[in-house]
Parts: structure tokens; sequence; C-alpha cells
């Protein structure tokens, strides 16, 4: 059996080294992540065949996150497992039914995850969305000083700022989203431009977010962007 990349979303220490015993049997490498929020930062940077989810931490997360797993799950094959007190085994729910043990994931892994080609998940349709934004293009971050635009639309991985100030294709500057909870300055690379006097364009630039916190991802993910897509384009 080659070699495979799997994603185990489990937040209490002492499931994980249960399942993490189990999946010993198979020859897989697997990332362990406490939340459905940390697959997006996984997956844009790593291929994987599947997603494998401790249900008591699904069934403790919030609505939002849940509603994050099931979109994850039309994505990349995935199966839920539990662990029995009683005997302490590994029982996985696949394809709605309830597996015990090295049988649940020998099929899951065996009959889903190798049948997929490997793939990156991320967010490739930009959620149109008018945000408030100021521009700094040097290490100073006084809001008086700060070139004032607006984002037209915006995804988890940049934007397009609507400005006439002039930038520069791949120059790098920072931003202030207004809107979020986090108004740390986020550092973009300019990708494309938009001049002004182009039939029906507004001028402005397309981004790429080269340094942004998570939580500023998370609050972007939340109230902005909801399509999900497999590629294994990087965004040029």
């Amino acid at each position: 059996m080659s070699a495979l990349n799997l994603i185990l979303i489990v937040k209490q220490e002492e499931g994980r080294e249960r399942y993490l015993k189990e999946l010993q049997n198979f020859n897989a490498a697997v990332d362990c992540v406490q939340g459905p929020d940390e697959v997006f930062q996984k997956c844009r940077r790593k291929k994987y065949s599947g997603i494998l989810i401790d249900l008591k931490t699904m069934i403790g997360a919030p609505d939002s996150k849940k509603q994050l797993i099931d979109k994850l799950s039309t994505r990349l094959p995935t199966i839920r497992l539990r662990i029995n007190p009683s005997t302490d085994s590994v029982i996985g729910l696949f394809l709605g039914q309830n597996v015990p043990g090295e049988d649940a994931l020998r099929v899951f892994i065996e009959k889903k995850c190798k049948e997929l080609t490997p793939s990156k998940i991320r967010i490739d349709r930009r959620t149109s969305k008018i945000l408030n934004v100021l521009i700094f293009q040097g290490d100073e971050f006084n809001e008086e000083k700060g070139i004032r635009a607006n984002i037209l639309d915006i995804s988890l991985r940049g934007s397009f700022i609507n400005t006439l100030h002039p930038i520069k294709r791949k120059e790098r500057f920072w931003i202030r989203i207004k809107e979020l909870e986090d108004t740390s300055p986020i550092q973009c690379e300019t990708r494309w431009i938009q001049r002004w006097g182009e039939k029906d364009h507004l001028p402005g630039v397309g981004v790429l977010f080269t340094q942004i916190t998570n939580e500023q991802i998370q609050d972007i993910q939340q109230k902005y962007v909801s399509v999900l897509s497999i590629s294994d384009e990087e965004l040029e």
C-alpha cells in the first residue's frame, strides 16, 4: 500500500493517541489538528487523500464549525471515528454504517482514499463584499497616514482592492481591514493591476495575502467565504 496523507481532527490528546496507534497499521502519514479551521491551513499547502474526524470533537463544535465539516466532507473522503471505552476499540462511521476497528479504516483507506487523486483544498471563488481598508506602503501603521480604499471581493487567500493609488505589480504592502475583529496589518503582494479608464472595470489591484493571522483567516472564513473547491493549481 502506497503512503497516503490524511488529516485527523481530534481535540483531546487521549483520543488522538489512540487513533494514531490504530493508524499505525496502515502506511499513512497523519497530520493532527484540533478543529476544522486548521484543516484549511494544512490543505492549502499540502495534498491530502482523506479526513478522519473524532465524533466527540464534532459533537462539541459550534454549529458554524459543524457546517464547515460538512463542506469538507463533500470535497474529500471523510470518516467519523469514536472510541468504545469498554473495549478501547475504534469504531468508524463510514457510508452510514458502524464498522469496528481496523475494518473501518481499511475500507476507508483502500476503497475511498486510494481511489482519489490527492488534492489541495482551497477557496478559489471570491465573495463579492465591500469592505473598508487602509493601505500602508511602509512600516508605519498610523491610521492618519493610511490610504483609504475598498475591498470589492475577498477570499481566504486574497482580494481585489479598489484604489487609484499607484501600486506596482509584485509590490508588497500592508492593509488593515476595518470590518475584521483583528485589525492588525495584513501583508499583501500585488498579482495583477486593473488600470483606470478601462471600460466596465473599476481600477485597483488583485492581491495575495502573504502574512495574515489565523484569527483573521477564521474571521474571513466565517463572515464572507462559503464556497469550497479542490485545485492543484497555485494562485498566479
